[in-house]
């Protein structure tokens, strides 16, 4: 994963470092007028973005899917209580912080050495940049490898118009619509097929097609559960 900050314009970008480069490859070929997919072994499809100055939160959902992007704020704030305890991360001085997020608990690490209010994932609001955060089950987890100093323009994930095109939810409409799917996967395709958005040569093709695709889906579904945030 990449935590991209913006220092002088106070934002961030937190992505995988692979749907980068599988999106960046993608593009140019675009440009040649060859199609290509993306990178199959991208785990981590969402990208979060944040103003720290207007302390705005947006998690856009997975691209180059038939399913337009969202683009969800999440308004929530983080209620931190910091710790009396101190450790070191790489090179830099870390103090204990606590939260509840998402239907976890969080323990995260920051430092003062680089005075930047952010973190990965959604977690921000501390006096020093997070270096480390795991909740308590330790499930998710997420530590600093090392830093880089890249170009104005070297990162560019959220300049593809698929990003530009997205649809705005609440957070609170999102969280159903990924409740509605994760009860009913095929959903979304069986009403794309209803309006006649998807054709197939026969009734019998289709039937096969809705179930292979119902059946694909709920494997999916099978492997990720045990997602970031809790959802109720």
């Amino acid at each position: 994963m990449v935590l991209e900050l913006n220092i002088d314009e106070k934002q961030s970008a937190f992505f995988s470092h692979i749907k980068l480069k599988s999106d960046s490859v993608m593009a140019a070929n675009t440009i040649k007028g060859k199609w290509m997919m993306p990178n199959s072994s991208i785990k981590t499809q969402y990208v979060i973005a944040k103003n720290l100055d207007k302390k705005e939160t947006f998690y856009y959902t997975r691209n180059h899917t038939i399913v337009p992007v969202s683009k969800v704020e999440d308004h929530r704030k983080l209620d931190w209580k910091i710790t009396n305890e101190k450790d070191s991360i790489l090179i830099y001085s870390v103090q204990k912080a606590t939260a509840d997020f998402g239907g976890r608990s969080w323990n995260a690490w920051f430092t003062n050495d680089i005075p930047f209010s952010d973190g990965p994932y959604k977690f921000s609001g501390l006096p020093g940049l997070i270096l480390k955060i795991s909740d308590i089950t330790n499930s998710h987890s997420f530590e600093l490898i090392g830093l880089e100093k890249i170009e104005a323009n070297a990162y560019q994930l959220l300049r593809h118009k698929s990003y530009f095109q997205a649809l705005n939810l609440s957070l609170d409409e999102y969280s159903k619509s990924v409740l509605a799917y994760r009860k009913e996967p095929g959903l979304l395709l069986k009403q794309k097929v209803f309006r006649g958005e998807v054709y197939f040569k026969d009734e019998e093709d289709k039937r096969k097609y809705l179930r292979d695709n119902e059946i694909r889906e709920r494997k999916e579904l099978a492997k990720d559960n045990n997602q970031i945030e809790i959802l109720k």
